[in-house]
């Protein structure tokens, strides 16, 4: 994956950010948790996103 841009900060510190993926050109959102809760990354296509985190992040 690329290096992403973030667009969104919550308050307890997980990120998510747009990303693209190199070997096929799509792009992807990154869910970045807070490192309290282990800093575990989840990337998910755009439509995936929107479908699943509807009024979110």
């Amino acid at each position: 994956m690329t290096d992403g841009k973030t667009f969104s900060l919550s308050a307890n510190g997980d990120s998510w950010s747009l990303e693209t993926d190199p070997s096929t050109g799509e792009a992807m959102v990154l869910h970045r948790a807070n490192a309290s809760s282990g800093g575990h990354e989840t990337r998910s296509s755009i439509d995936r996103f929107l479908e699943v985190s509807v009024g979110k992040p």
